[in-house]
């Protein structure tokens, strides 16, 4: 049966909807891989100039032994042979840090964790003693993987991560590092705080408040261009605590902000995208930890304001795949 002018028109204006959101997805995966290459790019040149040190420490140590050990020559060389095995050592747990950012890109979350905690547990040990720049690196991708919705619950339903968010909360090094206030307004350390809180937390009857200042902290720090996800998270917060009126007023300041990719109306007509994401139980565990209710029927109230009022098929769409 052939369609409509009508239909055809709307197939037209959807086509064009899923072709623009495809495009701006595109350029956001674009710019995250451009920012990661940077990010290692620098890593690479501090383990280079590591590397450098090591080497001439090296020769400073073989120079040492040979002059006030009196080392015969085969001794010399089996030293030699230790230290560039420390070295050679050392090189290799320092490279698994870019391992690990790699494997994240690929949201490959959980072999990023196991790549990380054990980066983590050697920080303990006399052969691997990593410098504070290093450390200063380490933290905020380990935050960043271990915030990561996707990287799912246990079978006893807490999510994964909770071991490691336990034990970096009794480290001193992050401790020092997050009271230092060097990543203070840092877009991405502070959103990854906030979700850790929310998912590790949930416990705490501060744990939303606590979420709430970091979020608004990666707000007040965040580019323009990233300040709309921010404003809805603080919305979603919002919903938990059923301040409509709050999350309403933010969700518009997303939208005027990035009408491209927040556009309140698609908030509605892809609602089953949102509420099948791993995000969501995020947010919906922290709402049964707080409310008695169902907050997927909350969350599809709250939004059926801002159903389109020209085409009542747009209402109940199937499940969108982002992606």
């Amino acid at each position: 049966m052939p369609f409509s002018e009508d239909a055809k028109a709307q197939i037209k204006e959807e086509v064009a909807l899923h072709t623009h959101k495809y495009h701006e997805t595109l350029d956001e995966l674009v710019s995250t891989y451009r920012d990661a290459l940077d990010d290692i790019e620098k890593t690479k040149t501090a383990y280079r100039n590591t590397i450098v040190e090591l080497n001439a420490w090296k020769w400073v140590v073989r120079f040492l032994f040979l002059l006030l050990l009196g080392g015969t020559v085969w001794g010399v060389a089996k030293y030699q042979d230790i230290i560039d095995n420390r070295i050679a050592q050392h090189v290799f747990k320092m490279d698994r840090l870019p391992t690990a950012i790699s494997l994240a890109e690929s949201s490959n979350w959980r072999g990023a964790l196991v790549v990380l905690n054990d980066v983590k547990e050697d920080f303990t040990k006399a052969e691997f003693k990593p410098s504070k720049e290093f450390k200063d690196g380490f933290y905020p991708n380990y935050l960043w993987v271990m915030c990561q919705p996707d990287l799912g619950r246990e079978t006893d339903g807490s999510f994964v991560g909770q071991p490691q968010w336990d034990d970096l909360n009794r480290d001193r090094d992050y401790s020092d590092l997050v009271t230092a206030g060097t990543f203070r307004y840092d877009d991405g350390f502070n959103s990854s705080l906030a979700f850790c809180t929310l998912k590790f937390v949930g416990k705490d009857r501060n744990n939303l408040s606590i979420a709430r200042s970091y979020f608004q902290a990666a707000l007040d720090g965040a580019e323009p261009g990233r300040k709309s996800p921010r404003l809805f998270n603080l919305a979603m917060l919002d919903l938990i605590e059923e301040k409509n009126d709050s999350a309403r007023e933010k969700l518009k300041q997303a939208e005027e902000l990035n009408p491209g990719q927040f556009k309140n109306s698609d908030l509605w007509i892809y609602r089953n995208t949102m509420m099948n994401s791993n995000e969501f139980i995020i947010y919906d565990t922290v709402y049964h930890q707080r409310q008695n209710g169902d907050f997927r029927k909350f969350y599809e109230d709250f939004l059926k304001q801002f159903a389109p009022k020209d085409s009542s098929s747009k209402a109940n769409p199937k499940p969108q795949n982002k992606q």
